[in-house]
């Protein structure tokens, strides 16, 4: 969808469009939100599992993310999970040309992790058959979603939406 790119969302936007679109309608997750509780994109199924989405556009980028004990995937490494959200399923999401690089660092550093891959071609949200998962996540124990985190998600999604259309409507003049 060319018109996306016109309105100059830049790639990882795109790609945290895309994820959401592809938990939602491909595996029927209820909720999701892009951008809620230092999550790229928080999807909610209907088991009420937590599945986290972290977009990265650059392999150095993605082997950065192992950096303090305050760190989620310092955590996760060590069987901890993370302080916030708490996700049963972790995935990283890359585009196509990393896909390669992408699963050596997921082997070596987070072996927790599962793996995306969203090609270029363009993205269409109503049907996101651009996504490819490469490696399954690992699930982690915690307990199912509560109903006050459900609404917490809910609620960012409501955010997610109105800042998306905001920013598809807006003309280049109100963007300066």
């Amino acid at each position: 969808m060319s018109n996306w790119r016109d309105k100059g969302m830049k790639q990882a936007e795109l790609i945290r469009i895309a994820i959401l679109a592809y938990w939602k309608s491909t595996k029927h997750h209820m909720v999701g939100a892009i951008e809620a509780k230092n999550a790229d994109v928080l999807t909610v199924n209907r088991s009420l599992m937590l599945t986290e989405s972290e977009v990265k556009t650059s392999i150095a980028d993605m082997q950065r993310e192992v950096k303090t004990k305050q760190s989620k995937h310092w955590r996760m490494t060590r069987g901890y999970p993370p302080l916030y959200p708490e996700a049963h399923y972790f995935y990283f999401v890359v585009p196509e040309n990393l896909a390669d690089k992408a699963i050596a660092v997921c082997n070596e550093r987070y072996p927790y992790a599962g793996l995306l891959i969203c090609n270029d071609e363009g993205v269409d949200i109503y049907y996101p058959h651009n996504i490819t998962c490469l490696r399954q996540a690992k699930r982690f124990k915690r307990p199912k979603v509560n109903d006050r985190e459900l609404l917490q998600i809910a609620y960012a999604s409501t955010n997610t939406a109105l800042r998306y259309i905001k920013g598809y409507l807006a003309t280049p003049k109100d963007k300066e």
